[in-house]
């Protein structure tokens, strides 16, 4: 019996030693005033709960790195569980070559291995890779600049995957997401002149809160089955689209779209935009139209000045039943009345072959109030 008290004992004390055990902080610093001058040998030191703590400094060593299906340069591999890769001072810790190198598929910045639990990556800067995040499983990253890359972030995370408080500038694409991704959040996030802002593809749960699109060529694409929600963004100045959804289902609210060079908003093969509350400013276009898309907005702003406030492309709504696009209850600009509503569409109305119908009527006389960010107040938050 004191034999059984004996081990009893002993595993409760090992159990306790386990539980009391602190994670540890290593510090990786160029200067050599921390533990490591490399950041992969930082990483590599770590055991899981750990923080790789990286004081200024260009980074800018690489290393092999293979995942399921190709081996690449990168400059970080994470295969360690529940790490924490925290920058000293976002604007002086600097991971990436002084020059930008797109050659092959590499050199890639921080990436994560498959099957790891998670990984926080916060207060730093990535620069001049192919890719500055790629990102296999759950990962947060918070309070980072992503510049000057082919792609910001690209994801591939079967559990979330949280971008928070940070900044992508001058990518071809700012970020990315695709199979087996889903519930992706992007949270106060500055896209700034970008090819490409966003591409959200095969992508259930997508969530955009609170981030701002400024002088890229164009806002989001969500597409191939997509599913995802925006709330409180804003678009400046864009060149050519604020949003195109492709075969994906988009709910929009409390948002502001800038004027563009082209389409405001493109829906095509039977994409569905659901909203309320947006304010959509002067484009050529602000709706576009084709394959099968369709549209259910309220208690919004459609200022389509001298342009089309909707137009559906000839030929490609010939079936039965007739679409319709629900555009009721919303404000189209200050004196404007049904009969110049109506000569801002292009549906059935117009061209008996389409069998297609906007609904405008009832509509609001006044301005209706809206929730959307301004450019100045996120330009405080979060930088240029």
């Amino acid at each position: 019996m004191k034999l059984m008290h004996h081990a009893a004992a002993g595993v409760l004390f090992a159990l306790a030693a386990a539980t009391s055990a602190k994670a540890d902080t290593i510090v990786v610093a160029k200067d050599g005033s921390g533990d490591f001058l490399v950041l992969q040998d930082g990483i590599e030191s770590a055991a899981p709960g750990d923080t790789v703590l990286v004081r200024p400094g260009r980074y800018d060593d690489t290393l092999t790195f293979s995942l399921p299906g190709w081996t690449d340069t990168v400059h970080a591999g994470v295969e360690v569980d529940d790490l924490t890769i925290r920058g000293e001072d976002r604007d002086s810790v600097i991971i990436g070559p002084t020059v930008p190198n797109f050659t092959g598929f590499g050199p890639k910045g921080i990436v994560t291995q498959v099957g790891i639990s998670s990984l926080r990556v916060e207060n730093l800067t990535i620069e001049n890779v192919r890719e500055a995040l790629y990102i296999a499983e759950y990962t947060t990253v918070e309070g980072c600049t992503l510049r000057d890359c082919y792609i910001g972030l690209i994801g591939f995370s079967s559990s979330s995957l949280l971008l928070r408080d940070s900044v992508i500038r001058n990518c071809v694409v700012g970020a990315t997401t695709g199979p087996p991704s889903r519930d992706p959040t992007f949270n106060g996030v500055t896209f700034r002149e970008n090819d490409t802002a966003m591409e959200i593809i095969n992508t259930p749960g997508a969530l955009v809160l609170d981030s701002h699109f400024r002088a890229c060529g164009m806002g989001i694409i969500i597409q191939q089955g997509s599913a995802g929600t925006m709330m409180r963004c804003t678009f400046d100045s864009l060149l050519t689209n604020n949003l195109i959804a492709i075969d994906a289902q988009i709910d929009v609210q409390d948002s502001d779209f800038g004027g563009v060079g082209e389409n405001s908003v493109l829906l095509a093969a039977a994409a569905t935009l659901t909203g309320v509350r947006n304010r959509f400013h002067p484009s050529p276009t602000l709706f576009l139209f084709s394959t099968a898309g369709a549209a259910s907005l309220s208690d919004s702003e459609l200022l389509f000045g001298s342009g089309f406030a909707a137009r559906l492309r000839d030929g490609e709504y010939t079936s039965d039943p007739p679409v319709l696009i629900d555009f009721r209850g919303n404000y189209w600009g200050a004196g404007v009345d049904s009969t110049q509503i109506a000569a801002a569409i292009l549906d059935g109305n117009d061209n008996p072959e389409t069998k297609a119908f906007v609904h405008f009527v009832p509509f609001s006389t006044t301005p209706i109030p809206t929730q959307a960010i301004g450019f100045s107040d996120l330009k405080a938050r979060f930088g240029n």
